[in-house]
């Protein structure tokens, strides 16, 4: 995955990583569920930012 995604973007690779019901998320391989709850988690703390063009 890109460095670099929209909140959009990060929410459709997400939800295409795991079943219906959410039990067998993002493969279960721990390192790449940590990294998108970073992700989530920067995002909803607003550690992340936006880039807004003008």
């Amino acid at each position: 995955m890109s460095s670099r995604r929209s909140v959009l973007q990060m929410l459709s690779y997400a939800s295409s990583r795991s079943n219906i019901g959410g039990s067998a998320w993002h493969g279960q391989v721990s390192t790449t569920q940590e990294r998108a709850k970073d992700a989530f988690d920067a995002i909803n703390s607003q550690v992340a930012y936006a880039h807004c063009p003008l």
